[in-house]
């Protein structure tokens, strides 16, 4: 699992450590696919392959919801830090989402440059 940094810590910082990067469980997910694949393609019985695949798509299942849940989590906590730290309102961020085509160090250098245009005598705490 990921090392998240401490809630009060910079934006910037979390960003570049990753908190917000993609699931963990995603990557499982996929590998879970990939092990059952190896698996099959070792086993000769039809009905014991169904079986084996069976089990390996439960797993890939359960890993899929909690993929599911924590990306929402880290959207949330995104969102939030974004909120906090910028001053903006959820639509505002959205609207910043839509426009950036780069990572989330695109937004947030976006979002920064327009949050320095209206607080400029904040711009030394972003």
């Amino acid at each position: 699992m990921r090392e998240t940094k401490h809630p009060y810590t910079p934006l910037y910082d979390k960003i570049k450590n990753g908190d917000y990067d993609v699931s963990d469980y995603f990557y499982q997910a996929k590998y879970e696919l990939e092990l059952m694949e190896e698996k099959i393609s070792s086993i000769r019985n039809p009905e014991e392959q169904h079986e084996q695949r069976g089990l390996y798509m439960e797993r890939y299942r359960r890993l899929n919801e909690d993929y599911a849940k924590d990306e929402a989590n880290i959207m949330k906590a995104l969102i939030k830090d974004f909120r906090t730290t910028f001053r903006v309102t959820e639509e505002e961020l959205y609207s910043y989402m839509e426009e950036c085509d780069g990572d989330l160090l695109c937004l947030y250098n976006t979002v920064k440059q327009d949050y320095i245009k209206k607080y400029p005598e904040k711009s030394n705490l972003v």
